[in-house]
């Protein structure tokens, strides 16, 4: 049982796969209900962009200063966020610095992630992003820092696997229909895969998850119980 997956995967990426023997895995970590399995989810990188401007009086000599609030700004607006394609994700998540009205901002520093389902397009839209802010920068004289931290890469299970034939025969041995799909967000399984530790992310049927509507029912939980017994004593 590992822990602080919600802080991507804090927990599990800290953990010695030697002592793993299991070269399968299931993880309860989707919604919907039980029997629908992910086979594909994304990789996952976070930046946080530092920009150094030049601080001046904004009354009397403006145009001495470089504001790295507005540099910032300039960066965020060229960027492709939000549902860049069919496979890759963007955003925005949080933006700090300045301070009086009075002084042009020398400081600011905001931060980012992108996912994707392609290696190539995540690497692709790191380089895009950061660009961004770069160019920003060089055009208006400011500086910027990025440090750039890969949480998690893709994977993408092939259905003819051992892993999910286990798991077709544990839907059927309990009465109910496998289904499959695939992820815009990442779970321990993104680390499993990376360590050759085969598996799948199941429903334990939650549902309206991230919310304070956030639910299961009893009869979602109990068949989740039923499914997860099924696998341990599955003949594959």
């Amino acid at each position: 049982l590992s822990v602080a997956e919600e802080a991507h995967l804090q927990g599990i990426s800290n953990f010695e796969p030697d002592y793993l023997k299991s070269r399968q895995a299931y993880i309860l970590d989707t919604s919907g209900p039980p029997g629908k399995a992910i086979l594909k989810a994304p990789g996952h990188v976070k930046l946080v962009f530092q920009i150094r401007g030049r601080a001046a009086h904004a009354g009397i000599e403006p145009s001495k200063g470089v504001n790295a609030i507005s540099i910032a700004a300039k960066g965020i607006s060229e960027m492709k966020t939000g549902q860049v394609d069919d496979e890759t994700t963007a955003n925005v998540g949080s933006i700090t610095g300045g301070g009086e009205t009075n002084v042009v901002a020398d400081f600011c520093e905001f931060t980012a992630e992108c996912r994707s389902l392609s290696a190539a397009k995540l690497n692709d839209q790191v380089n895009h992003m950061k660009s961004c802010v770069i160019k920003a920068a060089e055009l208006w004289g400011g500086q910027v820092q990025i440090d750039e931290h890969v949480s998690y890469l893709p994977y993408a299970i092939d259905r003819n696997s051992k892993v999910v034939q286990r798991f077709n025969e544990a839907c059927k041995a309990v009465g109910i229909v496998p289904s499959y799909d695939k992820t815009g967000g990442g779970s321990d399984n993104n680390v499993l895969n990376q360590h050759a530790i085969e598996g799948i992310v199941i429903s334990c049927g939650m549902n309206d998850v991230h919310s304070v509507n956030e639910n299961i029912s009893v009869e979602d939980l109990i068949m989740t119980a039923r499914l997860t017994y099924a696998l341990i004593f599955s003949s594959l």
